[in-house]
């Protein structure tokens, strides 16, 4: 789409030449060896892209680790368009993106890592870098076409499979109480140890594949297939949850509207906990370059596996608003109310969520934070209690990553969450600290 600005240099190089030398061997004389300057050794591979290929790209490499930014930034650059088209897509990003590490103000660059990212499949991260783009200055014109993208965007990718892997270690792998003692209508009764709060060092990971048939236009049938799990040495506590899902993809004017269907599954300790089905719509709209709104409605069919009580239907609403602050920066806001209907009053709930996440780019690091607060209403108090349960939800999370180690086109990422529900009935009450050590995508 606008592929043609991969023609252009990204940036203006210095006229005089920069200070050392580089020797390189022209093809057309292969017999005398010739000093090039950075600069002129750059002008030489940009010159001999299209007859000598292998030869440009190695020049390209040499210099991408040159002193000089500029001089590094365009070879790499240019690396990148080499890889794009020899298909080596996920390397191409990985170089633009170090690019933009160092010169975050290259738009175009930024343009080009988008184009990677749709093609890559990445469409959600293909719309998030438009909007970084759209924070920063762009010409009107290329800013009316970037709109235009960014409304028409969609992933033209038939099929696609992500894993994510971390070690996950936790003060509370069960989200149990401390207490020792549960105080009823009837007396105190002691909690034992094993239904007591847990610590533990675990495996957390997930996994999704996508299949898309085209029906047409912007028009898409989509069948999904994820998991989820948390895996812990004493398999009690392994947590593990499946969903298979088909859903129709299309196109109304600028907003993208999803219409879904699934079925799931959730294992505790090796044993099935709950089966649901679900029915979801959602839509997305654009606010301007920089702004996305989406909303969400979910009915779900819950079958409790444990607690036949405890089955019934939910209802969930969801609202998000995405902002870029900056090319190097964002903020999401989201908004959620839930209401779940049990057999047994008792198990009745009414919850809502709030919460706020920023993201900063500082040259090859990515710090993150956030937090969210809710609440939780009973209808009626449970067995041997005398109130109808509420709680009180409070979660931070702040983390990081570095591009500065890369394996795999991935990098190191730390995430470490500390979450607290105050609650009135001891089932509900605990606090949690747990991290995720892992890799995720460079770009």
């Amino acid at each position: 789409m606008l592929a043609a600005g991969a023609a252009l240099l990204l940036m203006s190089v210095p006229a005089d030449p920069a200070p050392g030398s580089v020797a390189a061997t022209p093809p057309a004389s292969g017999e005398r060896s010739v000093r090039l300057t950075p600069l002129a050794l750059l002008d030489w591979a940009a010159s001999n892209e299209g007859s000598h290929p292998d030869l440009a790209e190695r020049a390209y490499q040499a210099l991408a680790g040159d002193s000089d930014v500029r001089i590094r930034s365009e070879a790499r650059y240019r690396l990148a368009g080499i890889s794009a088209r020899r298909g080596r897509l996920t390397e191409a990003a990985v170089l633009l993106r170090h690019v933009l590490d160092e010169q975050p103000d290259a738009q175009r660059v930024r343009l080009e890592l988008a184009s990677l990212q749709e093609r890559l499949g990445d469409e959600e991260g293909a719309r998030r870098t438009l909007r970084a783009a759209s924070a920063g200055q762009l010409p009107k014109a290329v800013a009316r076409l970037v709109s235009r993208w960014s409304e028409a965007l969609r992933s033209r990718r038939p099929a696609g499979f992500s894993v994510e892997l971390a070690i996950a270690p936790d003060s509370n792998i069960n989200r149990a109480t401390r207490s020792d003692t549960l105080s009823t209508v009837v007396g105190d009764f002691t909690i034992a140890p094993d239904s007591q709060a847990r610590s533990g060092l675990g495996v957390a990971a997930g996994a999704s594949t996508f299949r898309r048939f085209s029906l047409g236009g912007d028009l898409a049938v989509v069948g999904r297939l994820t998991g989820a799990g948390r895996f812990y040495r004493d398999r009690r506590f392994t947590q593990l949850d499946v969903e298979a899902s088909l859903g129709l993809e299309a196109a109304l004017g600028k907003s993208r509207l999803l219409l879904e269907g699934g079925a799931g599954q959730g294992w505790v300790g090796g044993d099935i906990f709950a089966r649901q089905v679900r029915a979801t719509a959602a839509l997305r709209r654009p606010l301007g370059p920089r702004m996305v709104v989406g909303t969400r409605l979910t009915g779900l069919a819950i079958d409790n596996r444990f607690n036949a009580l405890a089955d019934g239907r939910a209802l969930l609403g969801e609202l998000s608003v995405e902002r870029a602050l900056s090319s190097r920066s964002g903020l999401l806001v989201t908004l959620a109310g839930e209401r779940f209907h049990a057999r047994d009053a008792a198990y009745r709930t009414t919850r809502w969520e709030a919460g706020v996440t920023g993201w900063q780019d500082l040259g090859r690091f990515t710090l993150f934070g956030g937090v969210a607060l809710g609440r939780l209403r009973g209808d009626e108090p449970l067995a041997l209690f005398t109130e109808a349960r509420k709680d009180r939800l409070v979660r931070v999370s702040i983390g990081g990553s570095t591009r500065e180690i890369r394996m795999l086109g991935l990098v190191p990422f730390l995430r470490i969450v500390r979450e607290s529900n105050a609650s009135n009935t001891a089932f509900y009450h605990y606090a949690r600290t747990r991290s995720e050590i892992g890799f995720s995508r460079a770009y």
